[in-house]
């Protein structure tokens, strides 16, 4: 007995895209590199990875576009959008954005440490709170690529 739902969208980078995978068989419905899907009443948002790491793609009534958030690298890893507010996971700065409906920056948290040390990636709600996996407590840049705790969890609010 499979747990996985008939239909699945994942979203990859690294050459990966956006795939429907569908009774166990993957279709490629987009080559750009992304990371995180979020659903909102309008639509979906994507982490987008291939011309920037700084630039969400929203897909809803009004067609597709892209929001840049940054000038700067984010490294954006995941996207969560809730009823109040939609978050984006940025593990180039060890943190996390929320935006308003507009996709104007509300606020921001991060974690200690140089660029990329935790290796920020998921985002979802427990009970109300907001939290965010990341492979570690590191305060040096890559070091979880040599000692990896995947599943670390920290509450952002």
């Amino acid at each position: 007995m499979s747990f996985l739902p008939d239909k699945l969208l994942v979203s990859s980078p690294n050459g990966g895209g956006v795939l429907l995978v569908d009774g166990g068989v993957p279709a490629r419905l987009s080559c750009v590199d992304g990371t995180g899907l979020a659903l909102t009443p309008h639509g979906l948002l994507r982490g987008l990875q291939s011309e920037s790491d700084s630039t969400l793609a929203v897909i809803d009534q009004r067609g597709y576009r892209r929001i840049s958030l940054a000038e700067e690298s984010l490294d954006i890893h995941d996207v969560l959008h809730t009823h109040r507010a939609t978050f984006v996971a940025c593990t180039e700065f060890n943190g996390v954005i929320e935006l308003d409906d507009a996709f104007t920056e509300r606020r921001r948290w991060s974690f200690p440490g140089e660029p990329d040390s935790v290796h920020l990636n998921c985002l979802c709600l427990h009970r109300g709170r907001l939290l965010a996996s990341m492979f570690g407590d590191f305060s040096e840049h890559r070091v979880t690529r040599e000692k990896p705790r995947v599943g670390v969890k920290y509450a952002m609010c």
